[in-house]
């Protein structure tokens, strides 16, 4: 034994040791903001966030919960400014000329440049029934069309939709289904 090398000593080498633990993160910070109120009151909306205009959009859900079920087909925005409070943003609501009424759907944002659009994934309608339908609407023109659909997605309400950058598809999951 040469007394000098880890093998000798008894101690494992280093490359044969367990890594240690990464240091504690401390816990990040929450702030809440209030950016202000939509120009209706309105519960069981979706919302998805264009990013690269710093709008968030929100889409259908019913009026005055304590009144009779009244599902909405209105879109309103609040864009952000740069302070990101009450005083800094806009409020406005958009027109959507042949837009379903619904609630309880989900809504995601796909920035493409030109064809950056937000797609409003099924829902309620105004009877209550669900449905499996796509809409998309796109920013930069504002039109507002369904789209065909391919494979088995079922009739769905009161899930969660995400779009992936990185495969280019919308994910959504959970949910009330028929399917």
């Amino acid at each position: 034994m040469c007394g000098r090398c880890d093998r000798h000593r008894g101690r494992r080498p280093a490359s044969a040791r367990p890594a240690e633990a990464p240091a504690q993160q401390a816990t990040p910070k929450c702030d809440w903001r209030d950016v202000g109120n939509l120009n209706r009151s309105v519960a069981y909306a979706a919302s998805a966030m264009d990013t690269t205009n710093g709008v968030m959009y929100v889409y259908g859900g019913y009026s005055d919960p304590s009144a009779q079920f009244q599902t909405q087909s209105a879109i309103s925005t609040i864009t952000f400014g740069a302070t990101l409070t009450a005083g800094d943003t806009k409020v406005a609501a958009l027109s959507v000329s042949g837009a379903p009424d619904r609630e309880a759907l989900a809504g995601v944002y796909r920035p493409k440049g030109d064809d950056s659009a937000i797609y409003w994934i099924a829902g309620r309608n105004n009877s209550g029934d669900t449905n499996n339908d796509v809409y998309e609407y796109k920013i930069k023109t504002k039109a507002w069309s369904r789209l065909a659909t391919t494979g088995a997605f079922g009739d769905r309400d009161e899930h969660v939709a995400a779009y992936d950058p990185k495969h280019d598809v919308i994910w959504v999951a959970a949910g009330e289904s028929k399917a």
